[in-house]
Formats: C-alpha cells, sequence, structure tokens
C-alpha cells in the first residue's frame, strides 16, 4: 500500500475544492466543507502539517464524494428516464431542479 501524502490544511482544502467540496462553515480554526451528505472537518493549523489520521479522512471523504455523486446521477437519470417513456409515475411529477413531487390528486386505491 502507497504511504498517505503529506498535506497541511490549506494543501488538504485545495483538494476538497477540486472534488467539488463547498465551504459551509467555519467554528475557530476548523473549517468544515461538505458535499451531498458528505461532511469533513480540517483542522487549520497555518503551517502545521495535518495529522496522518486527518489526512486519510479527507482522502476517503473525497472518495465518499464521488461514489454518492454517480450514484445519485444514475438514479437521477433513471427516474427521469423512467418518466421520460410515458409509463410515468401515478401521483408523481417530475420538477426540474427539484426532483420528485407528489400530485396534487391521489392515485386510486390498489396502487
Amino acid at each position: 500500500m502507497p504511504r498517505q501524502p503529506r498535506l497541511n490544511a490549506s494543501e488538504a482544502e485545495q483538494r476538497l475544492q477540486r472534488a467539488g467540496f463547498k465551504f459551509l462553515r467555519s467554528k475557530g480554526s476548523h473549517r468544515i466543507c461538505g458535499k451531498g451528505p458528505v461532511r469533513i472537518v480540517v483542522p487549520f493549523h497555518a503551517g502545521q502539517t495535518l495529522y496522518p489520521k486527518t489526512v486519510k479522512e479527507v482522502l476517503e471523504a473525497i472518495e465518499q464524494a464521488e461514489n454518492w455523486s454517480s450514484s445519485h446521477k444514475r438514479a437521477r437519470q433513471s427516474v427521469s428516464g423512467y418518466l421520460d417513456t410515458g409509463l410515468g409515475l401515478r401521483g408523481w411529477n417530475l420538477v426540474p431542479g427539484v426532483g420528485l413531487e407528489p400530485t396534487r390528486e391521489l392515485p386510486p386505491k390498489g396502487f
């Protein structure tokens, strides 16, 4: 197994941003970044190298976010593809940019 890279906080933050993470908030010297359901806390102490466990958590968070975004994209495509076939999901509408929303009408009983 290859050795993990030694990173400082700014390098870790750059990797997270390249992976699509957004800065959510900060508390003290810790910065919280997120992408979808994945959140990561990076201790931001200038000039200090991050501990190996923290670097591992950053790399795993990037991998989790990539897996989540690819599976989320496939799920959205399959739902929109199903609705485009004309079969539709009775009682649901696909709203662009939002996803599935229930219609005002209830589906018939037994469905």
